[in-house]
């Protein structure tokens, strides 16, 4: 799996593969920096390695592949290695700037020069390669000439079945195979493939295989992220909601074989013809996997929206966040695009026409409120925590029972107590859920849990408890409020207390796409913001609160626990 995950981080350019091992495209970018001047260029500045011991000067017209293919001692994936900046379409290409094309420890190994129908073994190690194999390939055959895979079949005493597992890439429904590659199954030599050059009428189905197999590796809240928050949107999404609400993905997952569309329309109720339209777009998109003439069978990203968590998930961006797109640009506009800092002026009061807080009107609207709650307590994993970092145990020896050990401020319907209990039980100390009336009316009946109604902008009333903990909370408001809830909780805290905020730490450069577009949302929705460490320490410095340190539990989505403590006197 870890190669799998380096081939497509190489090809996407997040993290290039090079022959020195552990140094990154980002690692190599710092080495040295160039700028440049001229009239066809501008000014511009190049990233080149400094150990780079020749250099070509740009000509007008050039690309990256007529430079590579001047030389014919390097191949076009590691000249894009060599030159960052040039970016892995060669968007970045300036003529009349130098650029590298060697380094003392590159060595150039070109393909294995065959006619075609040559058949040689694994060892052989040929290249280029057929793209999309994911088994492992024994023999490989070049291919050319117009050679047709019937005749492959035959020669070779296999069945097409087998040859087209083997070889995805291959139309079955053209017979003819690709010239001048070798059938074979290695993800590394698909980002080879693509590197040294795809014609313009290649790329969709390069482009939509690659997907695919990136959906292949996604789990349910990644599927979850992609079709509510992510750049697919509001068209997918709304098809998306339509088939959740048919229950089409349970069925498809449930089944040990292909539902035909006859199948599904009996257990929907749906129209034949409305289905059959719907389905043949949810094939498109890779949500199921068609097989046949009206036939359809469940495929990974089915069955992550088979599970109770996509539903409410989906419901929530569809219903909840998705008509705040809409009303971004022009919210923006109006606000001469300051940064929001009342909860009350915001992309949400635009779009849902409303004076109330988003809060409020979640507590108004209980179908939102119930979708909301529901993607909040099942999209995490329970053993994915703060409670798998942090020491507990060591920070509360000889600890009070008579005192609170665990106050969970904003809690919810109080998963965190349950887990805390579940976790530690024989940690000593009262366990506390604070919130809102509305949540505490449906909150969960943990033994030896006490629920308990409070808001945390109001001064907080369990003192000196031993941990104070805030998960989600301060980056769902603005600056002023934040400030607010810090400063509740602050009044009650002794030299013995730690307050535990539990939320993302954003790294200072490369935020990925998902936590980045989760920053937005709150942008859009509360005005408020995730934050980075420096960030961090600022709002609590300025509440009078100090930062002591920080424990990652999920490096993916940068969410952590930071220990935060009254100031040495």
């Amino acid at each position: 799996m870890q190669f799998l995950l380096l081939s497509l981080a190489t090809f996407a350019g997040v993290a290039v593969a090079s022959p020195l091992a552990g140094i990154s495209l980002f690692d190599r970018r710092q080495d040295n920096c160039t700028t440049y001047s001229s009239v066809a260029a501008g000014t511009v500045c190049y990233h080149t390695p400094s150990d780079c011991s020749a250099k070509y000067l740009v000509q007008a017209d050039e690309t990256c592949t007529t430079i590579a293919a001047r030389f014919n001692n390097f191949t076009l994936s590691q000249f894009y290695y060599w030159n960052p900046d040039v970016g892995q379409t060669c968007f970045g290409l300036r003529a009349f700037v130098p650029v590298c094309i060697n380094t003392p420890w590159y060595t150039f190994v070109p393909p294995v020069q065959s006619a075609a129908g040559t058949i040689v073994d694994a060892s052989a190690k040929p290249v280029p390669v057929m793209p999309s194999i994911t088994s492992p390939c024994k023999k490989f055959e070049l291919v050319g000439s117009g050679q047709r895979v019937d005749s492959m079949v035959a020669e070779n005493k296999i069945t097409l079945d087998d040859f087209l597992t083997w070889n995805a890439y291959i139309d079955k429904t053209n017979p003819v195979a690709w010239d001048g590659y070798w059938m074979e199954s290695a993800l590394k030599q698909l980002k080879l493939a693509i590197a040294e050059g795809v014609e313009k009428d290649q790329r969709p189905e390069y482009m939509l295989q690659i997907q695919h197999l990136a959906y292949s590796l996604e789990e349910t809240n990644e599927t979850n992220h992609r079709y509510g928050q992510g750049v697919i949107g509001i068209f997918r999404c709304a098809c998306v909601k339509v088939a959740l609400n048919l229950g089409i993905f349970e069925q498809l997952a449930a089944s040990e074989g292909p539902l035909s569309l006859r199948d599904i329309v009996k257990r929907t109720g749906g129209n034949e013809v409305l289905l059959n339209r719907l389905m043949r777009f949810l094939s498109a998109i890779g949500t199921v996997q068609e097989t046949g003439k009206g036939q359809f069978i469940a495929n990974n990203v089915t069955k992550n929206l088979a599970e109770r968590v996509a539903k409410a998930g989906i419901s929530h961006f569809f219903e909840t966040t998705a008509p705040l797109a809409q009303s971004l640009p022009r919210y923006l506009e109006e606000n001469k695009y300051q940064n929001p800092d009342h909860e009350l002026n915001t992309t949400f009061q635009a779009a849902h026409k409303t004076n109330l807080s988003t809060f409020e009107w979640m507590a108004e609207h209980p179908d939102h409120l119930a979708f909301f709650n529901d993607y909040m307590a099942l999209r995490r994993e329970p053993n994915v925590t703060w409670l798998t970092v942090y020491p507990v145990q060591e920070e509360t020896k000889d600890w009070d029972p008579s005192k609170a050990v665990f106050v969970d401020v904003g809690g919810g319907i109080g998963h965190q107590c349950a887990q805390f209990k579940e976790k530690y039980p024989d940690v000593p100390g009262l366990i506390i859920l604070q919130d809102m009336p509305h949540s505490i009316a449906v909150a969960l009946n943990t033994p030896k849990v006490e629920n308990m109604v409070h808001d945390f902008f109001e001064p907080q009333p369990i003192k000196g408890a031993k941990f104070y903990h805030m998960r989600g909370i301060l980056h769902d408001h603005c600056s002023y409020k934040a400030r607010q809830a810090l400063e509740a909780t602050k009044s009650a805290m002794t030299s013995e207390s730690i307050l535990l905020i539990d939320e993302m730490i954003f790294p200072e450069v490369c935020v990925n796409s998902h936590c980045a577009s989760i920053d937005i949302t709150k942008l859009e929705v509360l005005a408020g913001m995730e934050r980075t460490e420096e960030q961090w320490k600022a709002t609590l410095e300025d509440v009078g609160l100090e930062l002591v340190n920080s424990y990652t539990y999920n490096p993916l989505s940068y969410e952590s626990v930071i220990n935060v403590r009254l100031p040495m006197v």
